[in-house]
């Protein structure tokens, strides 16, 4: 068998081996939701101490409560958080499965 009639045979295996290490790295250097809601929040708490601290004289004004509107924004347009549930109505005996959405 040479290199070329190999390579064909297992195309369908070696692109899925390559999908599947492609998609470790991403998930090695991505943030998860939760992740950068954490970092978030972390940065929302330090602006908000600071500004508690200052007299305003040290850092222009503008600059800090513009970060503050846009972590505020961040926070209030954060992706729709779903809830499962296997309970359709007064029906528990059925195993259906509908989502209720709330946005957060």
């Amino acid at each position: 068998m040479t290199l070329i009639q190999w390579s064909r045979g297992y195309e369908v295996d070696i692109k899925n081996l390559k999908s599947i290490e492609l998609e470790a790295l991403r998930e090695k250097f991505m943030l998860t939701n939760e992740k950068r809601m954490e970092i978030t929040k972390a940065t929302l708490d330090k602006i908000l101490k600071s500004l508690e601290s200052r007299d305003f004289d040290e850092v222009p004004t503008d600059k800090l409560l513009a970060h503050l509107i846009k972590i505020l924004e961040k926070i209030e347009h954060s992706e729709e958080i779903e809830f499962m549930s296997d309970e359709v109505g007064d029906t528990k005996d059925m195993n259906l499965t509908y989502r209720k959405s709330w946005t957060a």
